[in-house]
């Protein structure tokens, strides 16, 4: 009999190691029961997974279809090391790996992301893109810790790669639907193969539609729903036998409204709370899915993607490949910021994003003699223009315009439109010398120099009843001293600069050594140190401050694995990572948030990865972390955790800078664990199959500043998920049962300070589903 193994995919994890049985592409298991080989293109070159020294976890369509994977952000917990979130708004799902997550998470597009993205080898800068429904995926590496001297942007976390299905050599076609009880329906279909002898093509296109889960008992609307639409066309070109083009445009629209819900309890006070204090129906509100908002939280986002590969196969062992890619994302929403039901502080802002991209790479191999040599260039363009109105700010307000009396209380209305410009170059290089049969050394290096060009136009508005007045821009800080009713002479009672520009330019030289030893033909072990770098940057809004870069020193040793004639799978790994200059994110008590660098970090962690064939027709994998990751020197600037209880969003809080060493990093568990088991038994002609997946979480913080209180802070969690299907053994067609969080555990993904309080996105509760594959 053939066996597929733990829902036909794969994951291939390289230093650390691979959960071959929970995640493996597509891999069977043969009539003695074995583990067959796993290969991968981490190096952009085949190898054995078991050889590659890289810690990268590559998962199949068919995982994906088989855990109801829908975005990047339905991964959490099934990755080692990498902690996902739902959406924070204007559909920015920050990612983390190994605890590096940074200041990504919303309010300040400019920031570079830790974690690259990459579409079909193309860069995908915003975070919004994890939130996009997956569309004909044939598979999705997730590489861990530093990236630079293989693919084309640098990154201090790690990188996703995500590859899209092309045209096979013969016509085929697929059509997938499925339906859960919380009122989702999502269709997809994609059909291809030759059209002549050297041109092929493939179509795909999907509708997703989410009601959402939770009830705004003020307005009636709910909250966590969806509208998506995607449409992808690929064409491929054999122009000779040597050189293939392919060529893959995409278009992509979504409307949502995020589940986002207050933390603390401001209602009761009319507006006037502490950021560190919970409100006592938190867990009750969580459960119930019943929420009060006066608001909206809602964005629109529109995606277009465009790329076009070339491979040209100079010599047997030389390769020249050019990758051209084109991205453009442009959102637009609003956002009840304190999410109460009251009138207090909101934003509405529409983000555009436009990014052009080449990539050169030049590759060959020999008998004792691997290489490859790079050569990347980025364009992009980036705007926000974002308006946000604190209706109780304690602002100041005039009856006339230039001011001639004393002010009185009333909101305060600020626009900020920003533009970021960068032009990224970069060399890199990696290269390996068999030194023996059993050790090899790999050398590799990245020369990077990115030039950002910011500009600012601020405009402040005061208002008082019905009407506006503007904000005059002359004069010092003094206005920031001053409380409502106090005397203020004209122009110096807040400052708002016009408008500010910036030129900046960053350069780096990250290198990596990598040593690994064969010890038989069952295990390697390996060691390695490589760099990473982020280039500084400009904070979205009217702060008129700049961010330094964050260098990333990452050590790491591994074992890999495979005993008992094949049956077992075992691979151990341990790292520490020096990180400085740490690009951090920070609120604003008036709105928005700002980047701070601050002294260092160190992270150090443990992985263990385990697959079994425990029976014929049972298969099992688990895997465990440990992730230790803190601050060992900096300040932050903070709302004092004992502050009196303040207005929301009012201007006259005291701040202090807080030493932070010692202090945890955020998104960065503890400990996390999962473990999968798979079944399949025949059943007259047909195969069934039952699937258990287990994933566990340790608490995290979400802000590196007063983590002595517990309003930034989530509990430990865990899921439960389940599969019950049936096909035919060439899986020509599957029909399933499933149920995802079926213990109906909530937890809240993500914490973000907007107005200094807390504000969180919420997990989804159990859901159970069917779902329908047929292939021809």
């Amino acid at each position: 009999m053939r066996l597929n193994l733990v829902g036909r995919y794969a994951v291939l994890t390289n230093s650390m190691l691979l959960a071959s049985f929970a995640h493996a592409e597509s891999e069977y298991v043969s009539s003695a029961y074995q583990l067959e080989e796993v290969v991968v293109t981490a190096q952009k070159r085949v190898e054995n997974l078991q050889s590659v020294p890289i810690a990268v976890t590559s998962l199949s369509s068919d995982f994906l279809d088989e855990h109801e994977i829908r975005s990047i952000q339905d991964l959490a917990a099934t990755v080692p090391g990498l902690v996902t979130t739902r959406s924070v708004g204007y559909g920015a799902a920050p990612l983390s790996i190994r605890g590096i997550g940074g200041a990504n998470g919303g309010g300040n597009v400019f920031a570079d992301e830790p974690v690259a993205t990459y579409l079909n080898g193309v860069y995908i800068g915003p975070p919004a893109f994890n939130v996009t429904e997956l569309l004909d995926i044939e598979s999705i590496q997730v590489l861990r810790g530093p990236q630079g001297t293989l693919y084309g942007r640098n990154a201090t976390a790690g990188a996703l790669l995500i590859e899209t299905r092309k045209p096979g050599e013969e016509f085929e076609g697929e059509f997938r639907a499925s339906v859960t009880d919380l009122d989702e329906i999502s269709v997809s279909g994609a059909f291809g193969g030759p059209l002549t002898e050297r041109l092929g093509a493939r179509l795909a296109a999907g509708d997703t539609q989410r009601d959402g889960y939770g009830e705004n008992t003020v307005t009636g609307r709910d909250f966590g729903g969806s509208d998506s639409q995607s449409i992808r066309g690929t064409l491929t070109f054999n122009a000779s036998d040597s050189l293939d083009l392919v060529f893959a445009g995409e278009h992509s629209e979504r409307d949502a409204t995020p589940m986002l819900q207050a933390v603390t309890g401001i209602e009761a006070g009319g507006g006037v709370g502490s950021p560190y204090v919970r409100r006592a129906d938190l867990n009750e509100v969580l459960e119930s899915d019943e929420f009060s908002i006066d608001g909206t939280n809602e964005f629109s986002s529109t995606n277009a993607y465009y790329s076009l590969s070339v491979q040209w196969s100079i010599s047997e062992q030389v390769t020249f490949d050019a990758v051209t890619g084109y991205f453009n994302a442009d959102t637009n929403g609003s956002m009840d910021s304190d999410s109460s039901s009251l009138t207090l502080f909101s934003n509405n802002a529409e983000t555009e994003r436009e990014l052009l991209s080449q990539e050169f790479r030049l590759s060959g191999e020999r008998e004792a003699f691997d290489w490859i040599v790079g050569l990347y260039y980025m364009h992009e363009n980036a705007g926000i223009d974002i308006a946000i109105q604190n209706q109780n700010s304690g602002g100041v307000g005039f009856s006339e315009f230039p001011p001639t009396s004393a002010p009185v209380a009333h909101g305060l209305d600020v626009q900020f439109d920003a533009d970021n410009e960068t032009e990224a170059y970069a060399l890199f290089f990696d290269a390996s010398f068999h030194l023996s049969e059993r050790l090899k050394l790999t050398l590799g290096g990245r020369w990077s120099e990115e030039k950002k060009s910011f500009t600012n136009t601020t405009q402040g508005l005061f208002l008082r009843g019905s009407e506006f007045y503007l904000a005059p821009t002359g004069g010092g800080d003094a206005g920031y001293g001053k409380n409502p009713g106090d005397a203020v002479a004209p122009g110096d009672y807040f400052r708002l600069p016009v408008s500010v520009a910036h030129k900046e330019r960053f350069e780096d030289v990250s290198p990596r050594v990598v040593i690994d030893y064969v010890l038989g033909d069952d295990a390697m072990i390996y060691t390695s140190y490589s760099q990473g770098f982020k280039s500084g940057g400009f904070n979205s809004f009217g702060l008129d401050e700049s961010f330094d870069p964050e260098n990333v020193d990452a050590y790491e040793v591994g074992l890999k694995s495979t005993l008992f004639d094949q049956r077992l799978r075992l691979n151990l790994s341990a790292y520490r990572y020096d990180y400085e200059g740490l690009q951090l994110r920070l609120p604003v008590v008036t709105g928005g948030v700002e980047i701070e660098n601050i002294g260092a970090a160190e992270i150090s962690g443990f992985e263990a990865e385990m697959s079994a064939i425990l029976a014929g027709n049972l298969t099992v994998s688990a895997s465990y972390t440990y992730l230790d990751a803190s601050m060992t020197e900096g300040t932050l600037t903070a709302i004092p955790t004992d502050v009196t209880p303040f207005l929301f969003g009012s201007p006259f809080v005291s701040l202090t800078e807080e030493d932070v060493a010692g202090n945890d990093l955020t998104r960065a568990p503890r400990h996390a664990f999962n473990i999968n088991a798979r079944y399949e038994w025949q059943i007259g002609s047909l195969l069934g199959t039952f699937i258990a997946t287990y994933r566990w979480q340790d608490s995290v913080y979400f802000l590196e500043t007063n983590q002595d209180a517990d309003t930034f802070w989530q509990d430990a969690w865990s899921e439960l998920d389940v599969r019950l299907g049936i096909s035919t053994e060439d899986r020509k067609w599957e029909l399933a049962l499933f149920g995802q969080n079926v213990l109906d555990e909530r937890y809240m993904t993500q914490i973000a300070a907007l107005g200094g309080f807390p504000n969180a996105s919420v997990s989804e509760p159990r859901k159970w589903g069917l779902q329908l594959i047929a292939r021809f």
